[in-house]
């Protein structure tokens, strides 16, 4: 994953919609992996953090 819609990282809407396809595998048992590339401005570490922030709570 690299940018997001707007090259400043992933909104959290853009994340959810990675949650939603992640826990559809999951249920599915399914492995899961996302890579995030780093960028310029250093998103890499936020947006996984986020997502997975995301993942555990909803």
């Amino acid at each position: 994953m690299h940018s997001g819609q707007w090259n400043v990282g992933y909104s959290d809407e853009e994340l959810f919609t990675w949650v939603e396809y992640i826990r559809s595998f999951l249920k599915q048992e399914i492995d899961v992996y996302m890579y995030f590339n780093n960028d310029p401005d250093g998103h890499t570490i936020h947006d996984a953090q986020r997502l997975y922030s995301l993942l555990v709570s909803y």
